[in-house]
């Protein structure tokens, strides 16, 4: 459980890091009279709203999908990798469904956003998780 808050934790710092620098407009490319966020206030403030999404729902649907994984008959590496890509996708599509559903049932110019914005936080809380093992447990 404390290895899924790291796993949470670490993939907020990285998906608030990718955000702001998607956002954040550099000094030349500012317009006068124009009011702009700074790199670090864009990080804490997606770090405020991203830490309790991945700790709340992450935690628990990446303990469904290791409930899921301990049933299924893969043996390969490689396709055990693709395998749980499938599901953090499949799982990352559906909360966005559910958060667009609770959030903004009309509007629907947030809805592609939401959704990539979900599928891309699942890949890499996957993607984070396999690298906390892989440092904890380097025969994995």
């Amino acid at each position: 459980m404390l290895q899924k808050f790291l796993v949470s934790v670490f993939s907020a710092i990285v998906i608030s890091l990718i955000l702001a620098i998607y956002s954040y407009t550099p000094q030349l490319e500012r317009l006068s009279n124009s009011s702009y966020a700074s790199f670090s206030g864009l990080v804490s403030l997606y770090l405020i709203y991203i830490t309790p999404l991945l700790i709340i729902i992450g935690v628990p649907v990446s303990i469904i999908i290791e409930k899921i994984n301990e049933i299924k008959l893969i043996r390969s590496t490689v396709d055990n990798y693709f395998y749980n890509i499938g599901l953090y996708t499949l799982a990352g599509g559906i909360v966005g469904n559910m958060l667009f559903l609770f959030i903004s049932v009309n509007d629907m110019i947030n809805y592609l956003p939401l959704i990539f914005f979900c599928l891309f936080s699942s890949i890499v809380f996957y993607h984070i998780s396999l690298f906390i093992r892989k440092l904890r447990n380097p025969k994995y």
